[in-house]
């Protein structure tokens, strides 16, 4: 240890090298077709449609999952003693269609890997967690200390908003990182804590996740262990969600290893779709706007203090009381593409339903001007229903968490967008004139 701190990271344990990193993905891109290389070129800038869900293909699919199922069992797969062992304790868990689903979304209907996924799930389950616990979903009182500790940290965080195609963003702050004082199974129980709390999303289920890992500044000493990489690369195959994009922000070279062992252990699904961003805070924030990430999500000022860490506690501790029970109802973690975010600011105004919003309104807003009150108030109704009508919600930011206005604030707001775009744009010397008055 010694009086002179060691500066920037110290790499420990056995990475992978550029070269292998390079290699496999170049054998994977060889052997995919043109449509699939498109694809991963759309899921990345966030501009790929979603997949359309029929009932038929729904139905035909869990069908074919769960002869994948019986087939890994007859086979004898190591990892399937866990899925027997799942059956036998609470059959409807496992076979929940719900459940199911998310497994499908995460390889996006390959109902051969979906089961693949499915089984290794229960394998990890069983490891990090015991048998006792195989079919129960996973909440903060069944956490060790060391692993709340890394959960309340703020080094993993979830984007309080959506990205500009509606994806969820998840932000790993390397130089946070306290590798020497949790162990790798903490790191690995608060990996599958998160990932199924934010599967609960059907959106996020569909879309996918953007992961950014942002290893820039810390100047301090931060020892970074080949196996927690390696380690957490496995936990992430075995849960349901796909990884759409992955971003590595840096800004020392000394962290080569770290970006080739993410992109080699990670799936065949995430390890072709990693970016990365070698730069400055500015370039790298430049860089992931390129690919749909408004820089103001990212809660790191440019001179690397993070911003958002008591939101992030509030939001925790928010999710701990519902899992208690202690409220049921009512609180949204991150909101959807279509939901209409109630506040001021450049973050609510550029969220898609927001947008939508807006546009939905500037069409009809010739109709308004010329409408009586009365109708002028069917109209806001009119919006209101449509916006619900989509599954969208009227939410407010409640510190750490969203939850529902009332039905006057969403018709104030939305009669308020009507008045705004009626008024005529301010000339830049009346904006002037307006702010030196007393």
């Amino acid at each position: 240890e010694g009086s002179g701190e060691v500066q920037g990271p110290v790499l420990q344990g056995d990475f992978a090298s550029e070269q292998d990193s390079n290699a496999q993905v170049a054998r994977t891109m060889a052997g995919m077709s043109q449509e699939e290389r498109a694809r991963i070129l759309y899921d990345v800038h966030g501009v790929s449609e979603d997949l359309n869900e029929t009932p038929e293909m729904i139905t035909r699919s869990l069908a074919s999952f769960e002869e994948e199922l019986n087939q890994l069992q007859m086979n004898n797969i190591p990892q399937s003693d866990a899925l027997r062992m799942a059956m036998a304790k609470d059959h409807a868990y496992v076979q929940n269609r719900s459940f199911r689903l998310q497994f499908l979304r995460a390889e996006s209907f390959d109902t051969k890997a979906a089961a693949q996924r499915f089984d290794r799930h229960f394998k990890m389950k069983l490891q990090l967690f015991g048998q006792e616990k195989l079919t129960k979903d996973i909440v903060q009182d069944d956490l060790d200390e060391d692993t709340m500790e890394y959960l309340y940290s703020g080094r993993y965080q979830n984007l309080p908003l959506r990205d500009k195609s509606g994806r969820h963003v998840s932000l790993y702050i390397m130089k946070l990182a306290n590798f020497s004082g949790n162990s790798d199974i903490s790191v690995m129980r608060r990996i599958f804590y998160n990932g199924m709390l934010n599967a609960e999303s059907v959106e996020t289920q569909k879309k996918g996740v953007v992961v950014i890992m942002w290893g820039i500044g810390g100047k301090k000493s931060r020892r970074l262990s080949a196996s927690t990489f390696w380690k957490s690369a496995e936990v992430q195959k075995s849960l349901p969600l796909k990884i759409v994009a992955f971003h590595f922000c840096y800004d020392n070279m000394i962290l080569r290893p770290v970006l080739s062992t993410i992109q080699l252990g990670f799936d065949f699904f995430a390890g072709v779709r990693f970016r990365a961003h070698y730069g400055t805070h500015s370039e790298c924030t430049d860089a992931l706007q390129s690919f749909g990430i408004p820089a103001n999500l990212i809660p790191i000022d440019s001179e690397g203090a993070v911003t958002s860490k008591d939101y992030h506690v509030a939001q925790m501790e928010k999710r701990r009381k519902y899992e208690r029970q202690e409220f049921q109802t009512g609180i949204v973690m991150i909101p959807g593409s279509f939901d209409i975010l109630v506040g001021k600011g450049k973050p609510f105004q550029e969220h898609p339903g927001n947008i939508e919003l807006r546009e939905w309104i500037r069409r009809h807003q010739t109709n308004y001007e010329v409408a009586q009150k009365y109708e002028k108030k069917n109209l806001v109704l009119r919006v209101i229903a449509m916006v619900k009508g989509r599954g969208g919600r009227f939410l407010k930011d409640d510190g750490g968490y969203w939850s529902e206005v009332e039905a006057e604030v969403a018709c104030a707001k939305v009669g308020h967008l009507f008045r705004d775009k009626k008024r005529p744009p301010k000339s830049a010397a009346a904006k002037k004139k307006l702010a030196h008055r007393p």
